[in-house]
C-alpha cells in the first residue's frame, strides 16, 4: 500500500511546478531550455529545484 501512495505523490507535485510558472512567463515547467532561468525562481516558489 506505501508503493502506490509514494507514486502519487510526485506526480501532484510536477503537476504543481507548470502551474506555478503558468502565469509568469518564466515558466520553467513548460520551457524545458529556459528551466536555468526559473530554476532560481523554483526554488522560491515550490521549494525545491526542478531538476
Amino acid at each position: 500500500m506505501v508503493q502506490p501512495s509514494i507514486r502519487v505523490a510526485p506526480r501532484p507535485a510536477r503537476a504543481a511546478t507548470p502551474q506555478a510558472g503558468r502565469g509568469p512567463i518564466r515558466s520553467h515547467g513548460n520551457d524545458g531550455a529556459a528551466s536555468h532561468t526559473g530554476a532560481a525562481n523554483d526554488e522560491k516558489n515550490t521549494g525545491f529545484r526542478d531538476e
